[in-house]
């Protein structure tokens, strides 16, 4: 029997019954072990790759522009939308630095903040501005964060950035409309302070006005007192003209409305405006051919015009300059109307344009709200209405305004007012009685509130050969009106009443005899879509304060 050596009789490699290999004698211990290392090794490279898709994946369903650079600087990889932004390829960012990122931008401040980022560490968050492919200037949030190596060691910084253009723009937005609003609200308050002030000092005026008239009257005219009480009236007459510009700055201003040439205006005042200003001011005319015209009442319109060409003289001060005065038409939409001084909801259409434009030191943006305020100015306390009346007559035109200036840059203020759709209508005004000495006859019913207006309202009446009747309300002057129906030939009535305003009284009154002759007073002056004064029986109207001779001329106009 043949013998063998000590294992010969197993064979070598794997076991018959078991598939396991089996040793034969010479493998080593470390060959499981390292086939196990191997295949481990496989299974931690397969997850990194599988993290690194994940990461990849994660990266482009970002919708935020992503980065990341090494400390260098240079550009190691970002995702489609940081490329999108930028405009180059995804695949070809890396080695390149920020300069050739975006070339031509002041980066400075991008690699100072990269370099304090290295420096400190920690995360990194600020709002900075950057430039699109289309070249658009994006505002954007941009979040930075350091990252390491496995071993430890810095790699660089990855970052992200958030674009906050449409958020930003529509913040901005809602601020100019909050502080529009918060404009619009404190003018409308000084407006209705100013129209309520004038309203009560008109009626003082025409007490003090009256009173004075009939003093006049039986005064000689030799008497050494009779200056000091005409002086008294020129200084309340003065008063009134300050108080139709606090009217004007309220939109309550009387508006005789007529077809008005702009041009044709300002031609008339050339002369008054050139006594007017500095002589070291240059006006320059560009008035537009063919200018269609506007409705209004040319006196306010004027005044725009003075207020606006001498508010741009005082601006160039004793300085030599130049003052542009333009007109001309255009057409102009609802969002363009709705950047003006006060968005009035104004309808989109034609509209004539006055523009006054100074090359002085221009105004500052501090004052620049605050110039359309009644006797705000930068020269001294208590100015005047001038721009702020402006502001009113524009707003009861149905127009807007817009003012345009910079420090060193001058000023230009425009004024857009408009355009009449239908031919002009020829203004034929009726002669105004001139007769001094006129006496009337009949019986006048006055309606006023005011205890002293009735009173001197009384005694001017009777002095021009009225028998008078009094109300001091709607109520009481409808008895009144319904006992002496026949008897009564008009009606001195006021608009601003309790219990029955002027309108309603007036229609009233109108019902019970269609014929009787109706003249409005007030002191705040906004009668004229009361009533049709085309009409076979005219309403006429005196704005408070009136004198002797202005009553007697309307009385003689409406009896005639």
């Amino acid at each position: 029997m043949e013998t063998t050596r000590r294992g010969e009789d197993r064979r070598v490699g794997w076991g018959p019954a078991t598939g396991t290999r089996e040793s034969n004698g010479y493998d080593s211990p470390r060959d499981d072990t390292l086939e196990q290392a191997v295949a481990q090794r496989q299974e931690a490279e397969t997850r990194i790759i599988d993290q690194l898709r994940l990461f990849a994946a994660l990266l482009e369903a970002i919708p935020n522009p992503v980065f990341y650079t090494g400390i260098d600087g240079r550009y190691l990889g970002c995702n489609q939308a940081f490329a999108q932004l930028v405009g180059i390829d995804a695949d070809s960012i890396a080695g390149r630095l920020i300069s050739d990122i975006w070339p031509g931008q002041d980066t400075a401040g991008y690699i100072a903040r990269n370099k304090e980022l290295l420096r400190d560490g920690g995360v990194q968050h600020y709002e900075d501005t950057v430039v699109d492919a289309g070249g658009a200037i994006r505002n954007v949030i941009i979040q930075k964060a350091l990252y390491e190596h496995a071993d430890g060691s810095l790699g660089g910084i990855v970052g992200v950035m958030i674009d906050i253009t449409d958020r930003k723009k529509a913040e901005e937005e809602r601020l100019a409309l909050q502080l529009q609003m918060q404009q619009t609200q404190r003018l409308e308050s000084l407006g209705v302070l100013a129209g309520g002030v004038a309203h009560d000092f008109n009626n003082l005026l025409m007490v003090i006005l009256g009173n004075i008239d009939l003093a006049l009257k039986d005064l000689s005219d030799h008497s050494p007192i009779r200056e000091l009480i005409e002086n008294v009236k020129t200084a309340s007459l003065r008063a009134s003209e300050l108080t139709n510009q606090m009217l004007a700055y309220a939109g309550k201003g009387r508006l005789k409305i007529q077809d008005v040439s702009l041009n044709d205006l300002i031609h008339e005042m050339t002369h008054l405006l050139q006594v007017s200003i500095s002589r070291k001011a240059e006006v320059q005319y560009d008035l537009a051919d063919n200018l269609p015209y506007v409705e209004g009442d040319p006196a306010q319109l004027r005044q725009i015009v003075m207020n606006l060409i001498t508010n741009a003289s005082e601006a160039l001060g004793n300085e030599p300059g130049k003052i542009h005065v333009r007109t001309d038409v255009i057409t102009v939409d609802e969002k363009t109307l709705s950047k003006t001084y006060l968005n009035d909801n104004l309808p989109a259409g034609q509209y004539v344009r006055f523009e006054v434009s100074d090359n002085g030191h221009g105004i500052d943006e501090e004052h620049l709200t605050k110039i359309f305020e009644p006797f705000f100015t930068t020269k001294f306390t208590g100015r005047g209405l001038g721009l702020a009346a402006v502001l009113g007559i524009t707003r009861s035109h149905k127009g807007a305004i817009d003012v345009a200036s910079e420090n060193g840059d001058g000023t230009t203020f425009t004024v857009l007012l408009p355009v009449k759709s239908s031919p002009p209508i020829p203004n034929v005004a009726r002669p105004i009685p001139q007769n001094t000495a006129w006496r009337g006859r009949g019986t006048v019913l006055l309606v006023d509130d005011e205890p002293a207006i009735c009173k001197i309202g009384s005694s001017m009446l009777q002095r021009l050969g009225f028998e008078t009747l009094v109300a001091q309300n709607g109520p009481d002057a409808l008895d009144v009106f319904r006992k002496r129906l026949k008897e009564i030939d008009l009606i001195l009535l006021d608009v601003s009443m309790p219990m029955m305003d002027g309108t309603e009284a007036c229609a009233k009154f109108r019902s019970l005899r269609e014929d009787v002759r109706i003249v409005l007073c007030t002191g705040h002056a906004e009668v004229d879509a009361i009533m049709d004064s085309d009409g076979e029986h005219p309403v006429g109207f005196l704005q408070k304060p009136f004198d002797l001779h202005t009553l007697s001329a309307k009385l003689q106009d409406m009896l005639a």
